[in-house]
């Protein structure tokens, strides 16, 4: 059994909650700032369905990517699946953390990992507001780094905006929703873009511009969160926290093949 509050600051030491966007929420959401844990539950959403996991294993904390409460509230009833989510946790008392832009951002975070894990290496943030700037060396055809893509991540296809000959040196990359920083990759040179999110006029820009587009599905591209975050607790925790990943979060979007 540990202290909540030194798991707290362990997270933030790697995960700082400076580096959070603007707009985010991030820290902890729900509960005591000091208790006694013995298990905590990992996952990128922490729903109402992850929540009766938490109960059902018994988990004192539920560590989630995505913040459970994002935008303000302004009532907290049943009536709602957040509400509800929330008032069944309170009433297991079972906190509620959040760590989402500051690990995106993090050294070792999110975008680094997933930049790793494409054989890309990461050469600057791609700006301000966040992102990375890869090399990939050897260089490889768009094509040959969208098989990539679709073999780390597990998924059977993905969308790309350019011909799939075009040779890839640089690579921008966003996990998650990158529609905010699509303008950043083209003025940045990069041959290639990798993310989520973007509008249609934003895909219809890349596509007049040089910079290519890799489409990666928001989940996809940040489910990595749980293994991520499950071996740095080990790592510092190990047996004095009893670490577990959600087995009922998934995919809100479902595909759908003749």
């Amino acid at each position: 059994m540990i202290s909540q509050r030194d798991l707290i600051d362990y997270i933030e030491s790697f995960a700082p909650a400076a580096l959070a966007a603007e707009f985010d929420n991030v820290g902890l959401l729900l509960g005591h700032t000091d208790k006694e844990i013995n298990r905590a539950l990992l996952c990128l959403d922490a729903d109402l369905n992850v929540v009766k996991e938490a109960v059902r294993i018994g988990a004192d904390i539920v560590i989630s990517h995505h913040p459970v409460i994002f935008d303000s509230l302004k009532r907290l009833c049943d009536d709602t699946p957040q509400g509800e989510a929330l008032l069944l946790a309170a009433k297991n008392g079972i906190s509620l953390y959040a760590a989402h832009t500051n690990f995106d951002e993090a050294k070792g975070g999110m975008n680094d990992s997933l930049s790793s894990m494409l054989g890309m290496e990461v050469v600057s943030p791609l700006c301000e507001a966040g992102g990375r700037l890869c090399a990939v060396k050897p260089a490889v055809t768009l094509g040959e780094l969208c098989q990539r893509v679709s073999h780390v991540l597990g998924v059977r296809s993905v969308y790309t905006t350019h011909d799939l000959h075009k040779s890839i040196h640089t690579a921008a990359l966003c996990t998650g929703g990158g529609a905010s920083l699509s303008q950043a990759a083209i003025d940045s040179g990069a041959d290639v873009y990798i993310s989520g999110d973007l509008k249609h006029a934003q895909i219809l820009g890349m596509s007049l511009s040089n910079t290519a587009y890799i489409e990666i599905r928001h989940y996809d591209s940040e489910i990595i969160f749980t293994k991520l975050f499950s071996q740095r607790l080990a790592a510092r925790f190990g047996g004095g926290l009893d670490i577990r990943i959600s087995q009922c979060g998934e995919n809100p979007l479902r595909e759908v093949r003749e």
